[in-house]
């Protein structure tokens, strides 16, 4: 049994090699993201803490200036993401108290002057902004699919994405629909949660909305990235795995607590290169809870449901990040920053 320093005094004990680069910046990426707005839950405040496992673990490199990392020339890695999940808006509201929200209970609470977004929105968005995509393709082409209403706040979402560079010919306005709307709740501790409204019915993507990217897919092959993200149906989703699987590309996805065991009987991570889910998620795949002090089970049980050369990168909220590739993990630790909210 080893026992791991400090993360700043953590030395890498194995090198994971990959055809398709490294998980350890997502997983920074992720535990950063996620400790100051990540999808958790409830989580106290962030603490230092020694970590025992026998799994092999290594520390992410050192960060690199956001810049410099993101630029595309023509020898980039891929040049197409092809996504589909929620669009749609929410609501922030702070609570008073922070015992947690009871079943009936009516708790007060004031609004904030903060915008929530849907999955595909949220993800698609920082890809489009950082990698300078534009719809012409260059220096990178991001396609979501999907549906919107007609109404005040699908043109305004619709306006966004394509102000971000979105190619949007594949979303959809539709009328006399609403666009979904979600709700986030803070806990004065800056823990929170969300109910998030899945589109369904005459919003949810068909098979035939989601064949419109494969030509883009059989253009790009090896080069494109489908994004399977949660609030649309897991039909859906499987169905652009399945392409994009077809046609050589990198398939990512990530399901929610309630959905794990339909994607499991789906077989949906049978097409899987890269699974992204957080602490609740991955107890629901891999069967068990986390604990901290002794995280070994319970990364192996999540590494057992994939298939042989996926990744999976696990967001455990305070404490930090586990990244899985080529039989290694990867820890980072969260960033040790003021809370604003652990909700998305």
């Amino acid at each position: 049994m080893r026992s791991l320093q400090r993360p700043w005094r953590r030395r890498a004990i194995r090198s994971a090699s990959t055809r398709n680069g490294s998980c350890s910046e997502h997983a920074r990426a992720c535990a950063g993201a996620h400790r100051a707005g990540g999808r958790l839950g409830r989580s106290a405040n962030p603490r230092r803490s020694r970590i025992r496992t026998e799994v092999p673990l290594k520390r992410a490199p050192a960060r690199r200036k956001a810049v410099a990392a993101l630029q595309l020339g023509s020898e980039a890695r891929y040049r197409l993401l092809a996504g589909v999940g929620g669009i749609g808006t929410g609501l922030f509201f702070a609570l008073e108290g922070n015992h947690t929200l009871g079943r009936n209970e009516s708790r007060p609470a004031r609004q904030l002057d903060v915008r929530d977004y849907c999955k595909l929105h949220i993800i698609a968005h920082y890809v489009a902004v950082l990698l300078g995509a534009d719809p012409s393709g260059t220096p990178f082409h991001v396609l979501p699919v999907g549906r919107v209403g007609d109404d005040d706040i699908g043109r305004r979402l619709w306006r966004e994405m394509q102000d971000a560079g979105m190619d949007m010919r594949f979303v959809e306005r539709v009328p006399g629909q609403l666009t979904p709307l979600s709700v986030c709740f803070q806990y004065p501790d800056g823990s929170g949660g969300n109910i998030t409204v899945r589109a369904a019915g005459a919003l949810a993507p068909t098979p035939e909305d989601i064949d419109q990217v494969e030509p883009y897919l059989e253009a790009e092959r090896s080069r494109a990235i489908v994004l399977a993200a949660p609030e649309v149906p897991l039909e859906a989703r499987g169905h652009l795995l399945r392409l994009g699987a077809r046609h050589g590309a990198f398939c990512v996805a990530s399901c929610t607590t309630a959905e794990m065991q339909d994607a499991l009987r789906l077989g949906l991570f049978a097409l899987v290169d890269l699974l992204a889910v957080n602490e609740e998620e991955a107890a629901a795949l891999a069967g068990r809870e986390l604990d901290p002090s002794q995280p070994e089970a319970f990364l192996r049980a999540c590494a057992a449901v994939l298939r042989p050369g996926a990744r999976l990168v696990v967001t455990v909220g305070r404490h930090g990040a586990y990244a899985y590739e080529s039989g290694t993990w990867e820890y980072c630790p969260a960033a040790q920053v003021s809370v604003v909210s652990t909700a998305g």
